[in-house]
């Protein structure tokens, strides 16, 4: 459960977060409300747009986060007050991929629900 961890709820009006507005997020707002940290708890929607990670969901994210976590928004704003993602790198695809192109596990990968458990035991 994330409540009532700061939680941003992003949704929009070209997938199924179209009524997070008026379904969701009433009832997310109840739930944060019964621990007192309803200010933990937004929602931005962008009616007109569909899904996807572009620049507007991620300049409502980069303002809460920051918010959230105590950073200095102001470090990544240029001089006309706008969040600058200019220094950003983007990784190319194959260096995020965790198994490489071809999706395989490490020889050495643990295997199973019995080789799990016996790592877990060993954990203890």
């Amino acid at each position: 459960m994330a409540s009532p961890r700061p939680m941003l709820v992003i949704s929009d009006g070209g997938d199924w977060t179209q009524h997070v507005p008026e379904i969701e997020y009433p009832y997310l707002q109840k739930v944060y409300e019964l621990y007192g940290r309803t200010k933990s708890l937004e929602n931005v929607h962008f009616a007109d747009e569909g899904h996807d990670y572009g620049i507007s969901k991620r300049l409502a994210m980069y303002v809460f986060v920051a918010d959230h976590l105590g950073l200095n928004i102001g470090a990544v704003k240029d001089k006309t007050g706008k969040i600058d993602e200019s220094k950003v790198t983007i990784e190319d695809y194959k260096a995020l991929l965790v198994f490489g192109t071809e999706g395989k596990l490490p020889a050495n990968a643990v295997r199973g629900p019995e080789a799990i458990q016996a790592v877990l035991k060993s954990l203890q």
